[in-house]
């Protein structure tokens, strides 16, 4: 979901930042119950939490724009070296974790890689190898390839920007099946011939 990605991206900064949540949310009045919720998910960022967001990051020392923050688009988020800073003292705000490195090779990916396919898992029908919030990613099929992926979960972009995670299986139409017993449309026959697809050869899970 939308609102899963923004989450990530803030939680990203903070961890940028090396910050707790009880530490972001004490120096600046904000409880540690909507910063929570904002990078959980659970709340959406709002155009007005946005604004607050972005200013609390550049008191902290990071630069975020709006809009990488909402779109995960422009510039990504960068530490403020201010002049008083000496390179030898030790400050772990500057050791970028492996989820924000994630997100920059991803915007380099992009761009040298059109053809590959990344998308984030917003549901649970292919339970138990993947859940939601998982990051998935694949380089695009040729048509003719589509045959030969029987069985294997791909990514398949159905209408420009909208994504599902889902075993493939190709008869006379293509047939989306989730390994989830019980799940909502565990069977899926699409009608339409999907935009692209691509088998799935990474995935990416943070929060462990």
């Amino acid at each position: 979901m939308e609102n899963i990605e923004r989450g990530n991206r803030l939680k990203a900064c903070r961890a940028m930042l090396n910050k707790t949540l009880k530490e972001l949310g004490t120096a600046h009045h904000i409880s540690i119950g909507s910063l929570s919720n904002w990078e959980s998910g659970a709340s959406p960022i709002s155009e007005k939490n946005v604004h607050k967001i972005i200013s609390l990051l550049a008191a902290e020392g990071l630069i975020c724009s709006k809009e990488w923050l909402l779109e995960g688009m422009g510039e990504a988020p960068y530490i403020y070296i201010s002049k008083s800073y000496s390179p030898d003292q030790k400050d772990s705000s500057f050791n970028l974790t492996s989820q924000f490195l994630f997100f920059k090779e991803i915007e380099s990916f992009k761009k040298s890689h059109p053809d590959m396919l990344i998308a984030l898992v917003r549901d649970d029908s292919m339970l138990p190898f993947l859940r939601v919030g998982d990051y998935v990613g694949g380089a695009e099929l040729s048509k003719a390839d589509y045959i030969n992926e029987q069985g294997n979960i791909c990514i398949i972009e159905i209408r420009e920007g909208e994504f599902l995670v889902r075993q493939l299986f190709v008869r006379e139409k293509i047939l989306l099946v989730s390994t989830t017993p019980g799940i909502e449309n565990n069977f899926l026959l699409l009608e339409e011939e999907p935009l692209r697809i691509a088998r799935l050869t990474f995935m990416r899970r943070f929060g462990e």
